[in-house]
């Protein structure tokens, strides 16, 4: 799973990553998710921004 951005905050650590087996969506896309969960979000990034799956993110 190769990772496109690595953001390190005070207390979270945010993993923006794609999988290569994501060959077969026909939306482009990322998974975002704190650094030692499993559950990730899905976040559509066409034809607009939209959240797929909301995995361990929280509103707050």
């Amino acid at each position: 799973m190769p990772k496109i951005l690595l953001y390190i905050t005070a207390k979270v650590v945010w993993n923006f990553l794609f999988w290569n087996t994501d060959y077969y969506e026909n939306r482009a896309h990322v998974h975002v998710g704190k650094r030692s969960t499993e559950h990730l979000c899905k976040i559509w990034l066409e034809p607009i921004v939209e959240i797929d799956r909301q995995g361990d993110l929280t509103e707050a």
